[in-house]
């Protein structure tokens, strides 16, 4: 027998792709239509009606799809792509040597809950479906995962499953990699097991309603790269064992409902990127410990919390963000002067807070850029002219300071769509030439939120 690459076709367009060894070429049923492409390739396609009369017509397709089940066994990729063909075929399937199955369209309903007979399953992608039920169980079907011994990835953002997060995941194959239910609607607590996945380099549970606590177990997943908890309903405090995560490169807790302090032990975690704990009930001051993260690279964000004391002089250490957010808190004193060392910086809102002290000319050395928003604070002295050489900026934001004395009209003070001076109520002189529209500048401000 010959090992073909075959390609299946519903009428409706949709295929699939795997391979299989094929006893010879006349050897489908009449439902089918055979075209052979090349020597080592078959289009195969299933007769299956019109759209609106699929049911029928799949029901007319299953001997095929029993037919595919007797000589597909030895199929190691197996990729999905008509919206209506995943359950029936897997029902009749027994794919024991399949190691990577894909549902590549606009899938509906539920995940089959039965999955056991896939046991060299590596990799299963779901994602961009419209997978899910309004029963709530639709995880269901990661207990049958368990029997999956080299299962890797578990693919499935973007979809409609509903339901808990079942207990069972922490029973899945140790060689697991990747778990990613990424927009969703999984509700519930993470199971405390979580931490035998000792294997996991990517978590991503972002855009669900996870409730309770983030566990301490978590620390024991100690080759995790990216971790993302982002908008969820999590709570109580972020646990210190997240510092044992030596290797993670992005990590999100944005938009929850944690309290308490910001763990100093997450400076130990030297390979991060990016770290956004915003939108949060955090309190106390920003680690001094967490500016020898010299790998953060990409982004700071600990905006919208409670957080209190100054902004760390270490900030300067950061030499290689490009996006620092720390707006709508309740940091004070000056800003350092060792803000000019992060001269990669592109993003700089420290809006919303209680700053004070005179704008540093470090400012200057910063040089790409481009938002700068320190709106309400209590920020003195005159506006530097260095400010309108930062050629890059799109928008300078000082409203609401206590700024005084003359405007400078070089750079980008000339443009009155860039720069906002609202609220600061003790200038002595402002150019004729200049007309700061803020009704403007509120709307280039609403479209970088």
């Amino acid at each position: 027998m010959v090992k073909y690459h075959l390609k299946l076709v519903d009428c409706l367009g949709c295929d699939f792709l795997t391979s299989a060894t094929i006893p010879s070429m006349d050897s489908f049923p009449p439902i089918c239509q055979v075209v052979r492409i090349l020597d080592s390739s078959i289009l195969l396609i299933i007769r299956s009606g019109e759209e609106s009369q699929w049911n029928l017509a799949l029901s007319q397709s299953l001997p095929v799809l029993v037919y595919l089940s007797t000589i597909l066994p030895e199929a190691s990729q197996l990729g999905l792509v008509t919206c209506h063909l995943l359950p029936s075929f897997l029902s009749v399937a027994t794919y024991s040597e399949v190691a990577f199955l894909a549902a590549l369209a606009k899938f509906k309903g539920p995940v089959p809950r039965d999955l056991s007979k896939l046991q060299n399953l590596r990799i299963i992608d779901g994602s961009e479906n419209r997978l899910g039920t309004e029963e709530g169980n639709d995880l269901d079907f990661v207990n049958s995962l368990t029997n999956c011994t080299h299962l890797q990835s578990i693919y499935f953002p973007f979809n409609l499953l509903r339901g808990p997060f079942v207990r069972n995941v922490a029973n899945l194959s140790t060689q697991i990699k990747e778990i990613n239910f990424r927009t969703n609607q999984i509700y519930g607590s993470l199971p405390l097991g979580i931490g035998n996945l000792v294997n996991l380099e990517t978590l991503n549970m972002g855009l669900n309603y996870l409730t309770g606590s983030l566990p301490a177990h978590i620390g024991k997943l100690q080759r995790l790269r990216r971790l993302y908890f982002n908008v969820n309903k999590l709570s109580g405090n972020i646990p210190s064992s997240l510092g044992n995560l030596t290797l993670l490169n992005y990590f999100s807790l944005r938009e929850n409902n944690f309290s308490g302090q910001i763990p100093p032990e997450l400076s130990r975690c030297k390979g991060l990127v990016f770290l956004s704990l915003s939108d949060n009930n955090l309190s106390g001051p920003i680690p001094e410990e967490l500016t020898g993260l010299f790998s953060l690279s990409i982004t700071l964000n600990l905006s919208h919390n409670s957080l209190t004391g100054s902004l760390p002089q270490g900030i300067g250490k950061l030499i290689n963000l490009e996006v620092l957010d720390v707006s709508n808190n309740n940091l004070s004193s000056d800003i350092p002067s060792s803000i000019g060392n992060c001269v990669k910086l592109v993003y700089l809102d420290l809006k919303g807070n209680f700053f004070s002290g005179e704008l540093s000319r470090s400012l200057a050395t910063v040089r790409g850029l481009e938002y700068i928003d320190l709106s309400h604070n209590n920020i003195s002295g005159h506006i530097p002219a260095f400010l309108g050489e930062l050629s890059s900026a799109t928008i300078l934001n000082l409203s609401f300071n206590e700024l005084s004395g003359e405007v400078p009209t070089n750079g980008i003070f000339q443009n009155a769509t860039i720069v906002s001076l609202s609220g600061n109520d003790n200038f002595v002189e402002v150019s004729q030439n200049l007309v700061f529209q803020n009704a403007i500048m509120e709307r280039i401000l609403l479209s970088k939120s």
